[in-house]
């Protein structure tokens, strides 16, 4: 009898016990599915990848309220399943997510913050075409009291590409802003790798940048720069490609050249009254260890009317060549065989306005290689030029292409002889690219040659011709 009235208090036990745990769950159920004071729901999908991009909010519109309590106010009103965290950023609240339905639902309605609807952004409203340039800021409604609230500038980020890691940052600070005249902004930072979800690792890539005010841009920077002993990219968002916008007579950037009605400038100094080269020119220097190249007679010359073969392929001109293999490279084989077949490298540059290819490809690895693939076959096997080679070599030449093509800041120097000859080279407005890959190819060639003497010209043709190899003491 006792045992049977035990058996019952437990059962009875049990029942309650099963019919709280209901309740709670009915409980827990009920409060996932009900709608806050703001209409947000709490049961949104969890993405299984993550949510890259945040919402936002104006700091200002949340008063002095902390970053913590910011937090705590939207995973309240959310869920804290779903909010991933906050971050305060130049003005504005980041808010990042677990669950791109509950980011939509927030942008959506906005989030109640002290009896005060606060509107919160899909993009950053500091951003270009953003809402901050347009807001109305008469101060909150509803008798709140209003914060302070900063005028938004979006400063520019400019980057500096192509330097050495042991460039140091006081040699960037000086070129910027000694050389050109910028104010900065920021100090120069470091540039990092992003990883495939698009966040930044801990492995730098190289590159660095600096914050700098627009209104210290309105003159442009120029895409390529001296940086102390190196050369390096400035770039940035919405910086003029001054080789398409400059004009090229008073090298202003707000017009073309057939629009200018100022007085010539100085393609160096950019100051009117003289010509490049000029002894008023305050880069005026004579140099005495240059060699010119230039011209279709100049055997050195990319012009220079010479059959030679390069990959298999008979060239007329180096310069019929490299477009024939630069359209093979960017997929256009007929444009290439265009190239190659032209009468002379006039009409095959004229037929190489048709590559599509990128516009800074010139400047790329394979580029150099190829070019210099094809410079090399021409000096192994074109006698005149490798004599001209090799001459500028044994007497410790700068061989310079000098072209006057305002368009070409890479190949040469861009300016005609006479003016390269009497210009710093610091200041030449190409980089002379040609050259220094004539200078690479003179080291391998003549070095491997061993060559200390003048007199061993036939010695160097039978190197270059694969005939035999020469040593100091056969010199």
């Amino acid at each position: 009898m006792a045992d049977s009235v035990n058996n019952d208090i437990q059962n009875i036990a049990m029942d309650s016990t099963s019919s709280q745990d209901n309740i709670n769950s009915n409980k827990d159920n009920i409060s996932q599915t009900t709608m806050d004071n703001n209409g947000l729901k709490k049961d949104y999908n969890l993405d299984l990848e993550p949510v890259r991009e945040p919402a936002y909010m104006f700091q200002s519109d949340t008063g002095t309220l902390s970053a913590y309590h910011v937090c705590r106010t939207i995973c309240n009103k959310v869920g804290d399943k779903y909010i991933k965290g906050l971050q305060g950023v130049r003005n504005v609240w980041r808010i990042y997510f677990h669950s791109s339905e509950a980011r939509i639902d927030l942008i959506t309605r906005g989030i109640d913050v002290d009896g005060r609807i606060i509107k919160v952004y899909a993009t950053n409203p500091f951003m270009p075409g953003g809402v901050a340039s347009d807001r109305d800021r008469k101060g909150p409604k509803n008798g709140a009291p209003s914060s302070p609230r900063r005028e938004p500038v979006q400063l520019v980020k400019v980057w500096i590409r192509d330097l050495y890691d042991s460039v140091a940052d006081s040699q960037i600070t000086h070129m910027l802003v000694n050389v050109y005249k910028i104010k900065l902004s920021s100090g120069i930072m470091v540039g990092y790798f992003r990883d495939d979800n698009g966040k930044l690792t801990d492995e730098i890539n190289g590159d660095r940048f600096v914050y700098v005010h627009p209104d210290e841009l309105v003159k442009p920077l120029p895409r390529h720069a001296q940086c102390g002993k190196y050369r390096c990219r400035i770039t940035y968002k919405g910086q003029l490609d001054e080789e398409v916008n400059a004009c090229f007579i008073c090298f202003g950037t707000d017009h073309q050249g057939k629009n200018c009605n100022n007085p010539p400038c100085c393609r160096v100094c950019k100051q009117p009254g003289h010509s490049p080269g000029a002894p008023s020119c305050p880069h005026y220097l004579k140099n005495t260890n240059l060699k010119l190249v230039g011209g279709e007679q100049d055997p050195l010359s990319n012009h220079y009317k010479a059959d030679f073969v390069h990959n298999h392929v008979k060239a007329k001109t180096a310069e019929n060549h490299f477009f024939y293999h630069k359209c093979r490279i960017n997929c256009q084989p007929e444009l290439g065989k265009m190239c190659h077949d032209a009468k002379d490298w006039r009409s095959a540059k004229y037929m190489s306005k048709g590559i599509r290819c990128d516009k800074d490809w010139d400047k790329s690895d394979i580029c150099r290689q190829t070019m210099k693939g094809i410079m090399k076959s021409k000096i192994e096997q074109v006698t005149p030029a490798r004599r001209d080679l090799y001459d500028a070599w044994i007497n410790g030449y700068t061989i310079v292409e000098a072209v006057p093509n305002p368009r070409d800041s890479w190949w040469g120097s861009s300016l005609d002889k006479p003016a390269t000859e009497h210009t710093d080279p610091k200041y030449w407005p190409g980089q002379n690219f040609f050259g220094q890959l004539y200078m690479e190819i003179a080291d391998e060639l003549f070095n491997k040659a061993a060559v200390v003497d003048k007199g061993v010209l036939g010695l160097i043709d039978n190197v270059c011709e694969g005939q035999t190899s020469v040593s100091v003491s056969a010199a």
